[in-house]
């Protein structure tokens, strides 16, 4: 298992299972919609939908790195 869930997020458009990270964040974009969540602890071997999309769409080969400028200076 890659991406362990903690949390299944009750939203108006269904459950999602989701690691803390992104419990927090589905969390706080359901307050601003005025919408409410119910978190719950996730079933023994779910994955977190959220961490398993970022990874389809992040290179294999990318870097990640904090600081310096936007966009990088040459």
């Amino acid at each position: 298992m890659d991406y362990p869930a903690t949390f299944t997020m009750h939203t108006p458009s269904g459950p999602t299972h989701c690691c803390v990270k992104h419990a927090r964040q589905l969390e706080s974009l359901m307050r601003m919609l005025g919408a409410h969540t119910n978190a719950v602890k996730a079933p023994e071997g779910a994955e977190c939908a959220n961490c398993k999309n970022e990874a389809k769409h992040m290179p294999s080969n990318a870097k990640v790195s904090g600081g310096g400028a936007f966009p990088p200076s040459a």
